[in-house]
C-alpha cells in the first residue's frame, strides 16, 4: 500500500530567510576565522560577480560549493542548520506535524544544498531530504522540472505518492502541476499567483505576515 507524502519547499516556506544567503555570509566568516582568505575572497567575487549579472545564479553557487567545501564539516552544518530554525515557519510547521500524526511520509524537497538542508531534515525528524547535491561532474541544482523529477522518483523508492505539497514560489510549477491532494501556497508573490492562474493550478492560500524577500535576491 502506497503512503501518502507531504512535500516542503525551504526558503520562503518552511524557513522564512534566504538561506543560502545566510549560508554566503556564514561560511565567508568561518574562512576568515581560519585565516582561509583565499575562500572568503572566492566567495566575495563569485557573490559580486552574480550582482553585476555577469554569472547566473547557478553558476555562483556552484563555485561557492566548490570553493567552500573543506568547512562544510558535520559539526559546523549541524550548528549552521540548528541557527536557522530561529527563523522557522510556525504555520507551516504546524501543518506539517498534523500530517506527520496521520501518518504521512514527510519529505524536504529544496534547491539548498544538501550540506545543510540535512540537518535541518534531521532536527525536524523529516522522513527523507532532497537537495542540490555538492559540486560534481554532473551538478544539477534541485530545482523546477530537475526538483520535480527527483522528488517523484525518490517518492516511488520509498513507496509513496506525492498528495501534500507546501511551496511559496513559481519555481514549483512543475510539482504543483503534479494531481494531488493538495497544494498549499506559503506567502506568494503576485507573480508567483499569475503563474498558478495561468496554469489553472488549485491551491490553498496560507498567508504569513511576513514580507521580506526570500529567495534568488543575488
Amino acid at each position: 500500500m502506497l503512503k501518502k507524502a507531504v512535500i516542503i519547499d525551504l526558503d520562503g516556506t518552511l524557513i522564512y530567510k534566504n538561506t543560502f544567503k545566510e549560508f554566503l555570509k556564514f561560511i565567508g566568516i568561518e574562512a576568515i576565522k581560519v585565516f582561509r582568505l583565499d575562500i572568503a575572497l572566492g566567495i566575495f567575487l563569485f557573490v559580486l560577480f552574480r550582482k553585476m549579472r555577469f554569472i547566473s545564479h547557478k553558476s555562483m553557487k556552484f563555485h561557492v560549493l566548490k570553493i567552500s567545501q573543506s568547512l562544510t564539516t558535520v559539526k559546523k552544518m549541524e550548528y549552521f542548520s540548528k541557527r536557522l530554525l530561529v527563523w522557522i515557519n510556525a504555520c507551516v510547521i504546524e501543518k506539517v506535524e498534523y500530517y506527520k500524526q496521520n501518518g504521512y511520509f514527510i519529505c524536504l524537497s529544496t534547491a539548498a544544498p544538501i550540506c545543510y538542508a540535512k540537518w535541518i531534515g534531521k532536527h525536524l525528524r523529516f522522513n527523507g531530504v532532497l537537495a542540490t547535491p555538492m559540486p560534481c561532474d554532473k551538478w544539477e541544482e534541485n530545482i523546477r522540472e530537475k526538483k520535480k523529477d527527483n522528488t517523484l522518483v525518490y517518492l516511488i523508492h520509498q513507496n509513496a505518492s506525492l498528495e501534500i505539497l507546501l511551496t511559496d514560489h513559481y519555481d514549483d510549477v512543475p510539482l504543483l502541476s503534479v494531481p494531488k491532494e493538495r497544494n498549499y501556497i506559503v506567502n506568494p508573490s503576485l507573480k508567483t499567483i499569475n503563474m498558478l492562474n495561468e496554469y489553472h493550478i488549485e491551491y490553498v492560500l496560507s498567508l504569513i505576515h511576513i514580507s521580506e524577500p526570500t529567495r534568488h535576491s543575488l
